[in-house]
């Protein structure tokens, strides 16, 4: 709901703040107070379009603030998150300024008017002489008209929608097997060799550094040698004076000595230690001695293997792993392409399958949307007349759009979606003998606010929005009919918080929460204040609106009964 309304220098609006309540909220007021000019207010922070003459006298730029508390709205909670504006407790602020460098917040973070616009469109309905009216949107109807009847339309949306997934699946499948025959045979050809080259590699993982080693030794095989051999002739030559013969004189000596000196026991173990150390090193240099040959040939074999593998890394992957698992793929690819006519078969018995299962769900669901199109016509008529609109008629026009490449239905192809064929739209006829047309094409000020307020009462379950506003919706209607109104405006309350711009008494003693819209001038500057009505106050009001700008004490009576009947 809409919490408060902060507006500073927009229009006659001069420092206004506006604190609403759940349900119905009415402003009244004298013609010219500036209702409208807070409803226009609103807008602006919605995103709507807004010129900058409306930057008040003297001011630079006109600044609207409005917090919303989103608690019971996780939906819009979500969008806004999803928008890049996380809410702190279910509040979301938006805040806009115009004239000047216009600027946009969003809790309390720059945006853009476009963001607002879409947050707008989520929180906000309002209906009258302003943009934003999503009933006036044909892209918005077949969503509408599928919330209404929900009951009959849930289990086959959710059928339709789950058989076109698979069906969209299964036909791309199918296309791709069926392109360009050439090129697919070439394909074939590639993968072919690609996978037998790499097989015929035999390839081994870490086989490049294996190989890179064993080049380096075969490289340096004579220098290698003579290092390794001299290494050999100082640890355990044949030569006196090695390190072998060196550890074992010492060993040897102090054997001896421990018999005298028990603690030289530790440094027999550590020699002892060093000695089996040194031959398991002799042992090792003496292999690699062995193996230090000069090979040329075999450095020849070595530097074509590391070439070829090298090409293969090159080609397929910078390592060997990867080269096998590109292996591993091509060859899966060239099984399937070898396959494709068996495949095709298949997938082509698939798409037929699915495309009679699609089209027998599909003409279900259109016969239950035409059910459900029934019902809110009736339901909308019925508030047509309530609300003195006796001639109106509203229809619920579904139709299809021929697609070559849609679905086979009913002799034709058509357009296609996870929400069936049926393309909706609302028409209505406000006189009688005019065929029915566009809402937005029809009705017109006041008019169109009666018929945008039966629409809503007839998809009031079906399609909650947070905030309604309805502006001029008592244009040219009387008390009785008012009655009605505020009937209506009080149900839809129940659900959302209403805001509502009216001159009826009848209306305005519906309100939980009344406003007046007063207009003052002061200092040869005039300026519009807001005042929150109760008790005697609410009554003088509602007296005014009864008898006129002085109310008697018949019209304080009047105002005081009813209040009380419509209240009770």
């Amino acid at each position: 709901m809409l919490r408060e309304l902060h507006v500073r220098d927009f229009a006659l609006l001069e420092d206004v703040r506006v604190e609403f309540g759940p349900g119905l909220n009415v402003l009244t007021g004298e013609t010219g107070a500036g209702k409208s000019m807070l409803v226009d207010a609103l807008g602006a922070v919605l995103g709507y379009r807004t010129p900058s003459d409306v930057v008040r006298t003297g001011a630079s730029v006109a600044r609207i603030a409005a917090v919303f508390d989103l608690a019971r709205w996780p939906r819009v909670a979500e969008a806004a998150a999803e928008l890049g504006v996380p809410l702190e407790d279910g509040t979301l602020v938006l805040v806009r300024e115009v004239g000047g460098r216009a600027r946009a917040y969003a809790n309390g973070e720059p945006t853009t008017v476009a963001v607002l616009r879409r947050l707008g469109s989520l929180l906000v309905e309002v209906h009258g002489q302003h943009e934003g009216q999503r009933l006036l949107d044909p892209s918005t109807h077949r969503e509408l008209l599928d919330a209404f009847g929900q009951d009959a339309l849930g289990e086959l949306l959710a059928r339709v929608g789950a058989l076109f997934a698979r069906w969209r699946e299964a036909r791309a499948a199918l296309r791709s097997l069926e392109g360009d025959e050439r090129e697919r045979a070439h394909r074939v050809d590639l993968l072919a060799f690609q996978v037998a080259e790499i097989e015929a590699a035999r390839l081994r993982p870490g086989e490049l550094d294996e190989l890179t080693a064993l080049r380096a030794r075969l490289v340096h095989a004579e220098r290698l040698r003579e290092a390794v051999g001299a290494a050999y002739d100082v640890l355990y030559g044949r030569e006196e004076g090695t390190a072998a013969d060196s550890v074992g004189r010492a060993l040897a000596l102090l054997r001896q000595a421990a018999q005298w000196d028990p603690d030289l026991r530790q440094a027999v173990d550590v020699l002892e230690g060093v000695q089996a150390q040194l031959q398991e090193a002799a042992r090792d240099v003496h292999a690699a001695l062995e193996r230090s040959q000069s090979d040329p040939a075999r450095l020849e074999e070595v530097e074509e293997r590391i070439a070829g593998v090298r090409a293969l890394l090159r080609k397929y992957g910078d390592t060997e792993e990867a080269v096998l698992a590109y292996a591993r793929r091509a060859a899966e690819e060239l099984e399937a392409l070898r396959n494709a006519d068996s495949r095709r078969e298949t997938l082509a018995a698939e798409v037929e399958s699915l495309q009679a299962e699609l089209a027998a769900a599909v003409g279900e669901l259109s016969k239950a949307r035409r059910e459900a199109a029934r019902r809110l016509e009736r339901a909308a008529v019925r508030h047509l007349r309530d609300l003195a609109m006796p001639s109106a008629r509203f229809q619920v026009q579904l139709e299809t759009r021929e697609d070559e490449d849609g679905l086979p239905l009913e002799g034709r192809r058509v357009a296609v979606g996870p929400w069936g064929a049926d393309r909706v739209e609302f028409l209505l006829s406000t006189n009688p003998g005019e065929p029915p047309k566009p809402l937005a094409r029809v009705a017109s000020g006041g008019e169109l606010s009666r018929v945008m307020l039966a629409l809503r009462s007839a998809l009031a379950a079906a399609d909650p929005v947070p905030v309604m506003v309805f502006d001029e919706v008592d244009a040219g209607v009387g008390a009785r009919t008012g009655q009605v109104i505020g009937a209506k405006l009080s149900e839809l309350a129940r659900r959302s918080q209403v805001l509502c711009v009216t001159h009826l008494p009848q209306i305005a003693a519906a309100a939980d929460r009344h406003l007046a819209i007063r207009k003052l001038t002061e200092g040869g500057r005039t300026r519009t204040v807001v005042e929150a009505l109760d008790g005697g106050s609410r009554v003088e009001e509602v007296a005014r609106m009864l008898s006129g700008p002085q109310p008697t004490e018949i019209a304080r009576h009047h105002a005081r009964e009813l209040l009380r009947a419509t209240r009770g």
